[in-house]
């Protein structure tokens, strides 16, 4: 539990560091490939050091599979989030983005036909209705579409985690899954900077030093999660992950000079009560 919990804490300290380095002047997309490469760079190493180092050498099928899921949950949801993180903050981004328990749930009952008690579908509800209150449309569409890229990004990881729970994926061993994750969420980065020509280093050591420091606290954070789940297992991990939306909060309050009205926390709470209830 205590490995969970310092895994949260550090998914919910992240956030903080990116959009202080995207507020130095780092293009958001950029400053996820960075990040991405210190948590490849991170990953490969302890893979290479590892009795798995076959590893890296997979079938195509798997080896695509995994770079294709590291893209999707790590890649493209990163860059929504940060994207996210300039436009209605750190804190309400990360709690919006835990909408994806109850995504997941729903996902599984459309395409897979694993239809969810009465609390699941409690949490779908409210999920919904805790965006809704967070949103806070006030009649100009500009009020809604801010929060699209967090609300999206619910639903690509939401996605990640439906893919990474087929069995051929959970049949490799942990360090060999997260080096394909990393490598393909890096390699596709890099390419889309190359073709687009927005690829830039950072601007100046300050936003450098918070770019590789959020590589290493996200693969120490994704190993630490992983890790503790494998012990305490995955219902005790999921409720154990709520600090680390409680952990943005308060770093967007305290760090990022963001507002709590009474409208704003009463969505905070319904959406944590959502996940809450999705994770039981």
């Amino acid at each position: 539990m205590i490995w969970v919990v310092i895994a949260s804490v550090l998914f919910g300290i992240n956030p903080t560091l990116l959009a202080a380095s995207v507020g130095r002047g780092m293009d958001s997309v950029c400053q996820i490939f960075w990040t991405s490469l210190v948590n490849c760079c991170v990953n490969l190493l302890l893979l290479l050091r590892s009795e798995e180092c076959s590893g890296l050498r997979l079938k195509g099928r798997t080896a695509a599979i995994l770079a294709g899921s590291g893209i999707l949950g790590m890649g493209l949801t990163g860059s929504l989030l940060s994207v996210s993180y300039q436009l209605i903050g750190t804190g309400t981004s990360t709690v919006i983005h835990f909408m994806y328990p109850a995504v997941v749930s729903a996902a599984a009952w459309i395409f897979f036909r694993k239809k969810p008690g009465r609390r699941k579908i409690l949490s779908i509800l409210l999920s919904v209705c805790g965006v809704a209150l967070m949103a806070q449309v006030d009649g100009k569409l500009s009020a809604g579409v801010s929060y699209i890229p967090a609300i999206l990004s619910s639903f690509t990881y939401g996605t990640y985690l439906l893919i990474n729970d087929c069995p051929l994926i959970k049949g490799q061993p942990l360090s060999v899954r997260c080096a394909w994750m990393c490598l393909g969420s890096w390699l596709s980065l890099g390419l889309y900077l190359a073709v687009t020509g927005r690829f830039t280093w950072p601007p100046d050591g300050a936003s450098l030093a918070m770019t590789l420091l959020s590589g290493f606290v996200a693969a120490g954070a994704y190993r630490s999660l992983v890790y503790g789940v494998g012990r305490i297992g995955a219902v005790n991990g999921a409720i154990a992950t709520l600090f680390e939306p409680l952990t943005s909060v308060v770093m967007g309050i305290l760090t990022g000079g963001e507002t709590l009205t009474v409208q704003k926390g009463a969505g905070c709470g319904v959406i944590l009560l959502s996940v809450f209830l999705s994770s039981l």
